[in-house]
């Protein structure tokens, strides 16, 4: 069994308890994290467009690369559209908006878990909105340890089961 580490007050038998937002084992590859927040049809609301529960600095990181790639796409996609078939530049805005609030939303939802994981409100995510702390508040959410111990936004069991 794994040693626990600094802040992990949360036992039950002895054992620590893990956050049951995680995705498997809580110290995976890079390969299989990537692989577990690569989404398909009926996880991909789950992942991306829940507001409610954690979700941790590797997940965090690996899903927001999976939007980046997505963003990516529909970047290519839209324009390739626009200049090969000759749509023009209104679909090629029309598309990009689309899919740019569809990803702000999912790039917000993500944010708004990493901070519930921090045991902060998601309304700190309102920080993006000035433009000299936008760096340093992403940095902020890919580097901050995740807390592993039970927090206002996660019980799955009662609050007097925890110590």
């Amino acid at each position: 069994m794994e040693k626990l580490r600094p802040g992990d007050e949360a036992l039950r038998d002895g054992q620590p308890l893990y956050n049951p937002y995680a995705q498997g084992e809580p110290h995976r590859s890079w390969k299989r994290m990537l692989e577990d927040n690569l989404p398909d049809q009926d996880t991909w609301r789950q992942l991306y467009l829940n507001f409610k529960g954690r979700v941790h600095r590797g997940d965090y990181f690996c899903r927001s690369l999976w939007l980046g790639a997505a963003d990516l796409v529909v970047a290519l996609f839209a324009y390739t559209l626009g200049d090969v078939i000759g749509l023009g530049d209104d679909f090629v805005l029309l598309l990009e908006g689309t899919a740019g609030v569809v990803l702000i939303l999912m790039h917000l939802s993500l944010g708004v878990r990493r901070l519930h994981d921090r045991n902060a409100s998601g309304w700190w995510m309102l920080l993006l909105l000035i433009p000299a702390l936008q760096g340093l508040f992403l940095l902020y959410l890919l580097l901050a340890p995740t807390p592993w111990k039970p927090n206002r936004y996660d019980y799955t069991e009662t609050r007097e089961n925890f110590p």
